[in-house]
């Protein structure tokens, strides 16, 4: 599991919360998001992506076994 930066996409009630990878975070948007110590706290049973690269930052262990 990696470590990953969230943010939120828009300005009202229809806004999204994305993720960055760290490396797009530190190198294109380092003013973008907080930080999520994904490797010590964990994920949900969800598949984080950044949105910037595609990069899978975390996919959870049922949905690798159905690949």
């Amino acid at each position: 599991m990696e470590d990953c930066f969230f943010y939120s996409k828009g300005n009202d009630e229809n806004a999204m919360i994305e993720c960055l990878c760290v490396d797009c975070r530190e190198s294109k948007f380092p003013e973008l998001g907080w930080f999520w110590e994904g490797s010590d706290k964990g994920y949900g049973p969800f598949e984080f992506i950044c949105e910037n690269c595609d990069k899978v930052i975390y996919s959870p262990p049922e949905l690798e076994e159905k690949d």
